[in-house]
């Protein structure tokens, strides 16, 4: 066997990652995925459905497979009542630690793939499929955050909980106006636990380097960088994204896995196979542990 170094996974945190049952395809269910991360000593998952509140998913999780940390996400698509506080504080108080804003159904997502419920651009599969779908999910009409160019109230709301309870903040598909609007006013109550969700999924981001290191600066706490772009149909050359890593420096990133569809390994593996890359380009081991494992640990206030 070769002397090469295999990086370790060992300690890892996923903060994004996918399982069933949903209304996409999903490759595992919440406790296979935690069974199979507890099985190479990862510490945590954050369990993300753009359909539900995952809070008593993870619940159920942390009761089978105690040996790791489950965590509860809220998207806030049409499923939960679109931009709600009042949904967002009750999951808050069930323990999620990450709200999500609008993902699927964000008019940003509808712009680019044509209406919301979809990942088909151009005739392609750019993410997981629909076991489901109808006229009300598949619109041209999405979600904004924005009235003109200010925040809507249910927004400002949205960001007071989520500072309140401590939990995290995720700008989803946002388009980068709304993103830029979301950090300012963050920033304005002196909130700065927000992540940049998968900067590297091109498709829907479209946040320069310059932008990413403007909105670090402003008081955002991550940029989250996806495993799932090392595998078809993602592109691993969309960003060169050791240099952005090094650029914005690794104590400002973090590693997701994204993972969950039949199209992606699984989310340890996945994980495992995007560090091993960055690490055979550059990326050192000291900087793979900050990003998988001490900020996303910080951020969820574990140990």
């Amino acid at each position: 066997m070769s002397e090469a170094k295999i990086i370790s996974i060992e300690g890892a945190v996923d903060l994004h990652l996918h399982s069933g049952p949903s209304v996409f395809q999903r490759l595992h269910d919440d406790v296979t995925l935690a069974r199979a991360a507890a099985n190479v000593g990862m510490k945590a998952l954050v369990y993300k459905d753009h359909f539900e509140d995952t809070a008593s998913r993870a619940y159920y999780a942390n009761k089978y497979v105690p040996e790791i940390k489950s965590f509860g996400c809220i998207v806030l698509n049409r499923y939960m009542g679109g931009l709600n506080p009042y949904a967002v504080e009750a999951s808050l108080v069930r323990g999620t630690k990450l709200v999500m804003m609008p993902t699927i159904d964000a008019q940003n997502h509808a712009d680019i793939y044509g209406s919301t419920g979809h990942y088909q651009l151009a005739g392609k599969t750019t993410g997981a499929r629909s076991s489901y779908t109808s006229k009300r999910m598949v619109t041209d009409k999405g979600l904004s955050i924005l009235s003109g160019s200010k925040l809507v109230p249910e927004v400002k709301d949205i960001v007071q909980l989520t500072q309140q309870f401590d939990a995290i903040l995720g700008t989803g598909h946002l388009s980068n106006k709304e993103i830029f609007a979301l950090v300012e006013y963050a920033s304005s109550i002196n909130f700065n636990k927000i992540i940049l969700t998968h900067v590297n999924f091109r498709h829907e981001v479209k946040l320069t380097l310059k932008e990413i290191n403007q909105l670090l600066d402003s008081g955002t706490s991550y940029a989250e960088f996806m495993a799932a772009c090392v595998f078809p149909p993602m592109s691993w050359n969309d960003i060169p994204i050791v240099e952005w890593m090094q650029t914005l420096r690794p104590d400002r990133c973090v590693i997701s896995s994204d993972t969950g569809s039949p199209l992606y390994p699984i989310c340890p593996e996945a994980l495992r196979c995007f560090a091993q890359n960055l690490y055979e380009n550059g990326i050192t081991e000291e900087e793979l542990t900050m990003m998988m494992n001490t900020s996303p640990s910080k951020l969820l206030g574990i140990d």
